[in-house]
């Protein structure tokens, strides 16, 4: 009777084995068809989250919201440069100070596109933001530190800009 338990032990070790096996195969099935599929479906991609915020800085400009507007092109331009698309930040500031009514932009506004522009190597735009840039900072009712006064001076002399 001996080598019959053993040839019943074998089988059951192996019927556990083969669950084993089963469940692991059933597991991974699931992960990998619910699990990754659903986060799939929730994932934007970076262009997308960029025309998302380009969208609804348009739409919050048309209300004349210009601070969430301003706000909203911010935070996509961010989003491109994230990625190393500073083309594409410059292109969206750029378009955000034509949209919006001049006496409405700030001067960090135009400190983000002058950024963007030194990262492309546009100098002419760099200039022609950080003088805005400092006009409006220089304004008694901007809220500029001292210092980004200072610094967008020198920014400009080191552009070969007099003032």
């Amino acid at each position: 009777m001996r080598p019959t338990n053993l040839t019943g032990l074998k089988r059951i070790l192996l019927n556990l084995i083969l669950i084993a096996v089963l469940g692991l195969a059933a597991y991974l099935v699931y992960h990998h068809f619910f699990t990754n599929n659903a986060n799939n479906a929730n994932t934007i991609t970076d262009k997308q989250l960029q025309d998302i915020q380009t969208s609804a800085g348009d739409k919050l400009l048309a209300q004349k919201k210009y601070q969430q507007a301003i706000d909203s092109y911010i935070s996509s331009a961010t989003s491109a440069e994230s990625n190393n698309d500073f083309k594409s930040a410059e292109k969206i500031l750029k378009e955000a100070t034509q949209k919006i009514p001049d006496s409405n932009v700030p001067w960090y506004l135009y400190d983000n596109l002058a950024s963007a522009a030194k990262q492309v190597g546009d100098s002419a735009t760099e200039k022609d933001s950080l003088q805005k840039a400092l006009t409006k900072a220089q304004a008694s009712n901007s809220g500029a530190p001292t210092d980004v006064v200072n610094i967008y001076k020198a920014r400009l002399k080191q552009l070969g800009v007099n003032e």
